[in-house]
């Protein structure tokens, strides 16, 4: 439990380190916060840090190295039986957004 308080506390303060511009400090912070999320057995908030960090790249000018990180977390959300509507659904993040597609 201690390890999970620990991934929580990581996940906050990279959120505050990316508002405030700082987005080296950001991706420490969620890159530690992945692994603990990670070893604790707890892939879908591992994952929305990987989404964040693509966010960054998408923010910085990196749109390529942002949508290989997006289409790769969908593959992976899709890999839990979720469709791609239902993959990008689960994420509320800028970098998301022009992905969805209303399903017929």
């Amino acid at each position: 439990m201690q390890t999970l308080g620990l991934a929580i506390a990581l996940s906050h303060r990279g959120a505050v380190a990316a508002a405030r511009g700082d987005t080296v400090s950001a991706r420490a912070l969620w890159a530690d916060a992945q692994r603990q999320f990670e070893e604790q057995g707890m892939p879908p908030k591992a994952l929305d840090l990987r989404v964040r960090q693509a966010e960054l790249d998408s923010a910085e000018g990196r749109g390529d190295v942002a949508l290989e990180a997006v289409l790769a977390a969908l593959a992976e959300k899709r890999g839990d039986g979720a469709s791609d509507a239902e993959a990008v659904a689960a994420h509320d993040h800028r970098v998301l957004a022009p992905l969805v597609v209303e399903e017929a």
